[in-house]
């Protein structure tokens, strides 16, 4: 048959489209798991029956799908014009990703996560607290100045948005396993899930972070064990 004409995203694969409506499922599915526990509810059941369609779920940073801006009006990257004067990354992102035994590590995180060079203007500066005004942040004793805004690679006028990754997929892998959901090995998918986000970032931001990957995932794979699956598994899904 024809394939789609102007698609953007995978350029009429249609293979990638349906490893892709896969990824999704498994993301909805697992919405829908304090509905559904079970392992033989109907949640786990779609997540499963995704898991093992035929054409697969993204898998590799290659079936990603990445939507790249451009510079013509009304399609550049909405936040290319921000003033990144008045952005700066959260303390509790930053804090989180550094591992710092702060207030503002949101996480159980204790390691350096070296995505933290990519997100960030300059990975030594701190963040600032959600929700502040600028007279607000006065007041509590924070300045706006020496704080680390957003990285100009993500706000680039024709800079890259994924939809889903591979990462995701995997840490969604890991948390149906975590579940009790599937045979599969959640430190396992964790390891693969931390290794592709690295690697995603590296490939699209031209970053060099992926020779970091695995100490950081072995670090996150020992979490698990303290601080249970689960939990390290839903902070990397908000770090990716």
């Amino acid at each position: 048959g024809q394939k789609p004409v102007g698609d953007l995203l995978f350029e009429g694969n249609v293979t990638k489209w349906r490893k892709l409506a896969n990824s999704i499922i498994l993301q909805a599915a697992l919405q829908l798991s304090k509905k559904y526990p079970s392992a033989t509810g109907y949640a786990a059941t779609e997540f499963k029956n995704a898991l093992s369609n035929s054409y697969g779920v993204i898998e590799t940073v290659a079936n990603e799908p990445w939507y790249t801006y451009s510079a013509a009006a009304a399609v550049t990257n909405p936040i290319y014009a921000f003033r990144a004067a008045d952005y700066r990354l959260s303390a509790q992102l930053v804090s989180s990703l550094k591992g710092d035994a702060s207030a503002f590590n949101r996480t159980s995180n204790h390691t350096n996560d070296s995505r933290i060079s990519v997100y960030s203007s300059n990975a030594s500066l701190a963040g600032l607290p959600y929700g502040y005004s600028s007279t607000d942040l006065a007041a509590a004793g924070y300045t706006t100045s020496s704080k680390a805004q957003i990285n100009a690679k993500f706000r680039a006028q024709t800079g890259p948005m994924n939809l889903i990754t591979a990462s995701y997929t995997f840490l969604n892998r890991a948390e149906a396993a975590a579940r009790g959901w599937t045979t599969e090995d959640p430190a396992t998918l964790l390891t693969q899930a931390i290794t592709l986000n690295y690697a995603t970032l590296d490939s699209h931001y031209t970053t060099s972070i992926s020779s970091n990957a695995a100490a950081y995932a072995a670090a996150r794979v020992a979490d698990m064990t303290t601080y249970g699956a689960l939990r390290v598994i839903g902070e990397e899904k908000w770090v990716a």
